[in-house]
């Protein structure tokens, strides 16, 4: 994608960034579900949790600066 003088790309990079944290966070919110399902002892719902992070869900164990950024952004405009 060719970047325009409107900022169409960052406008993009950003809708794309926020699309990308929708997902995750929708991943997470199932985790906890799956998480908060597992009967017995503490040590089960670790046992659970690293099962889940290192399968299905592993790609939550890695953070791209950008989108942590736009998390910065986000906070900072709901803040104001």
């Amino acid at each position: 994608m060719v970047g325009r003088e409107d900022g169409d790309e960052d406008g993009f990079r950003l809708w794309q960034s926020l699309t990308r944290q929708t997902d995750l966070t929708a991943q997470l919110c199932s985790i906890m579900k799956d998480v908060r399902n597992v009967r017995g002892s503490a040590q089960k719902k670790i046992e659970k949790l690293r099962q889940l992070l290192s399968g299905v869900f592993s790609e939550l164990t890695n953070f791209d600066e950008v989108n942590l950024y736009c998390l910065l952004v986000l906070e900072n405009i709901v803040a104001d």
